[in-house]
């Protein structure tokens, strides 16, 4: 059911929740900003409300969560805010990477020789940060692809970040002549933010409502 009045769109899905959408787009993509408020009516549903805003409103929706301890909204609850999308992102990334070390040290251990491990240890990892990706990080977006579709095009953002942190790595060790862990850190910095932004506005970019 949906009603339009003043720019904004309101519609209520089968139980009883209302979502309020503001239309059109901001320049270049940036992310909607969002907040919930519960409690709406005797019904006890709730409301979701989501309108363009610059990137000081965002911040300042991620002050007012911390001020506020809403430790929910901050990292479970629904958003488009980009800002905290930013903050739960390294929840899903290191527990990605925690998997992806554990499978290559166990299957490594039981006799897989170690590159095979990392090739099956980095599929684990990735489809495991694309499942948390989608629970935690995205998880407001409008998926425009099928689940399969949506999964190749995750897995090809992390092999393009992989190829940057390989070229990264020979750069500042190969022809600079930096320590390797240094070159890591300075990779890893790099490629965290690539596959970020990359996600956020190749993939999980759309919160419209349609």
């Amino acid at each position: 059911m949906t009603a339009g009045a003043g720019g904004l769109k309101l519609f209520a899905d089968s139980r009883g929740n209302a979502l309020i959408f503001g239309t059109g787009w901001p320049a270049a993509g940036v992310a909607w900003s969002m907040f919930v408020r519960r409690g709406f009516g005797r019904s006890g549903c709730s409301i979701l409300i989501m309108r363009t805003g610059g990137m000081k409103e965002k911040f300042r929706e991620l002050r007012d969560m911390l001020a506020k301890k809403d430790w929910d909204g901050i990292f479970r609850r629904p958003t488009g805010n980009i800002v905290i999308q930013f903050v739960r992102n390294p929840l899903a990334g290191q527990a990605a990477f925690f998997i992806d070390y554990v499978m290559l040290f166990v299957l490594t251990e039981l006799g897989l020789h170690y590159l095979v491990s990392a090739g099956i240890a980095f599929i684990a990892g990735s489809t495991a940060n694309y499942f948390l990706c989608k629970k935690i990080v995205f998880n407001a977006y409008v998926p425009r692809y099928g689940n399969m579709s949506e999964y190749a095009f995750f897995v090809i953002i992390g092999v393009i970040g992989l190829g940057l942190t390989e070229l990264l790595m020979w750069l500042f060790t190969g022809i600079i002549g930096t320590h390797y862990m240094l070159s890591k850190i300075v990779s890893a910095a790099v490629v965290s933010l690539w596959n970020f932004f990359g996600r956020r506005f190749l993939l999980f970019n759309d919160y419209d409502a349609r």
